[in-house]
């Protein structure tokens, strides 16, 4: 389950509300088979939209069906889908491997996102890692309601650099603090024509999981 709040501030001329809202929940099974394969298969749903007066639109169901080859201790590779129901970008295919060399060293080679993460500590129970990162196809979709009442769905997408720290541990809470270079920013509408191509920018991030 999750909460995300973004903050926005645009140019006159694009009507959008200053914060748009995420509430999503969703289901995992991880469903192994044969001796070396699983299935990631996941289920959920989410509103996201500006909470006034247009969440109804703004709910959307989610999901994923991801499979799984175990090829040794340090390799894996997956291939399968994400189901986002955003309105520019319905599903995403995800393909890619993770090697871990060394128990210290992992390599996530995947799309939308990979990253190279180090880590920097452990004492037997929680794990601390440093990490770098490309994620492609950000964004969302939200409902939102423009000056006059007027209902419609802003469109936001970008490509992100990233870099992080996360700390883990088995049946506790994890949490991760990110910063980065957010570029090819593109934001437009479902039914108002007005775009907007802002230039790159800097990111940070904090977020808690369970």
């Amino acid at each position: 389950m999750g909460f995300a709040n973004t903050f926005l501030e645009t140019p006159v001329g694009i009507d959008v509300p200053n914060q748009l809202y995420g509430v999503q929940a969703e289901l995992r099974w991880l469903i192994p088979f044969r001796e070396r394969w699983a299935v990631d298969l996941g289920a959920g749903g989410g509103v996201f939209s500006d909470f006034s007066g247009s969440s109804t639109r703004g709910f959307r169901v989610t999901g994923r069906a991801i499979l799984v080859r175990t090829v040794s201790d340090r390799l894996k590779w997956s291939a399968g889908f994400l189901y986002l129901g955003r309105q520019n970008l319905k599903a995403m295919p995800v393909a890619g491997l993770i090697y871990t060399p060394e128990d210290d060293v992992k390599i996530e080679l995947l799309i939308p996102r990979s990253r190279i993460a180090r880590r920097v500590a452990w004492d037997g129970t929680r794990e601390h890692w440093m990490y770098f990162g490309l994620e492609l196809f950000g964004g969302n979709s939200w409902a939102i309601e423009q000056a006059g009442g007027v209902e419609d769905v802003v469109i936001y997408k970008d490509n992100r650099f990233i870099f992080g720290y996360e700390t883990k541990a088995p049946g506790a809470l994890a949490g991760r603090v990110e910063a980065g270079y957010v570029f090819a920013r593109h934001l437009e509408f479902k039914n108002d024509p007005a775009k907007l191509d802002p230039g790159g920018t800097v990111l940070l991030r904090v977020g808690v999981t369970y």
